[in-house]
Formats: structure tokens, C-alpha cells, sequence
């Protein structure tokens, strides 16, 4: 018994469209999970140079040893003016112990 052709849906034209069709949905999956594993590998990359230039960067690494020496500096020119406060106020207070003592005198 000879097959009935049942109109367009069962023509070899229509065979070949969807058989292209699934053909190409394949080949977008498989570009589609590259395109994932790129991201990801770009992504990943990204992460390490970014954790690498945190920890390593010499530039940043210079500025805090600056910023310590600043510091220290600050701090030692802080002493030194409070130093010479304490001086000034001593001289001023020996200053005024002599004029005491010419007056007894």
C-alpha cells in the first residue's frame, strides 16, 4: 500500500528545514556553553589579577611605607614641640626662681 502524503508538514523539504533546524539548536547549545566557559575563565582570571594587584602592587606598597614614615615624622615633630613647650615653660620658670633670689639677696 502506498503512503498517503499528507500536504506540506510531510514534504522533504520540511524534512530538511527541521533536521537543519536541530542541527543548528545544537551547534547555539555548544557555542552557548563555550560562550559560559569564557565568561567564566575571563571572570576567574579577573578575580586572581585583581586579588595578585591587592596584595602585590608595589605602588601601594610604597605609599603605606610613605604614609609610616610620614607618621613617624609627625609624631617625632609632635614630641619635639611639646619638648620645647616643656623647655620654654622650665626657662621661664628658672627665669622667674632668679628674680627671687636677686630679691632675698
Amino acid at each position: 500500500m502506498k503512503k498517503l502524503k499528507q500536504g506540506l508538514t510531510d514534504s522533504e523539504t520540511v524534512k530538511n528545514i527541521t533536521q537543519n533546524f536541530q542541527e543548528a539548536f545544537k551547534e547555539m547549545q555548544s557555542f552557548q556553553k563555550a560562550y559560559q566557559d569564557f565568561i567564566k575563565k575571563i571572570t576567574d582570571l579577573n578575580k586572581q589579577l585583581s586579588q595578585n594587584t591587592k596584595n602585590e602592587n608595589p605602588y601601594e606598597l610604597t605609599l603605606k611605607e610613605i604614609e609610616k614614615e610620614q607618621s613617624a615624622l609627625d609624631a617625632e615633630v609632635k614630641s619635639y614641640s611639646d619638648s620645647k613647650k616643656r623647655r620654654l615653660e622650665i626657662d621661664k620658670w628658672l627665669i622667674g626662681l632668679k628674680k627671687v633670689f636677686c630679691f632675698i639677696t
